[in-house]
């Protein structure tokens, strides 16, 4: 899986995410030293999956990168069809009854 990232001086690049949660580098404005320079300032929050480390699995990387400037375009995830009915359920919820 490819993930578009953008570093706060406008580095542009992707993130090749493998299935075992290494990554690596697609792109010659970016590097991992960039990335590990951005990183060291976070605190390490194992409840929030925040590292300061880039030898982490890369959704954790990636979500530090986050807070520390970055944009990181997501993929975006299909849902089922139960997905649309609780919309609109939750949507009928909240509308108030007219009598």
């Amino acid at each position: 899986m490819l993930i578009n990232v953008t570093s706060p001086r406008n580095q542009t690049g992707e993130i090749e995410c493998n299935d075992d949660g290494t990554f690596t580098l697609k792109g010659i404005e970016l590097s991992i030293k960039d990335m590990a320079e951005d990183l060291k300032p976070l605190t390490p929050c194992s409840s929030l999956g925040i590292v300061n480390t880039v030898n982490d699995e890369y959704q954790f990387v990636l979500r530090s990168l986050e807070m520390a400037g970055w944009v990181v375009e997501w993929p975006e995830i299909e849902g089922d069809d139960e997905d649309e009915n609780d919309e609109s359920i939750a949507q009928q919820q909240t509308e108030p009854e007219i009598n």
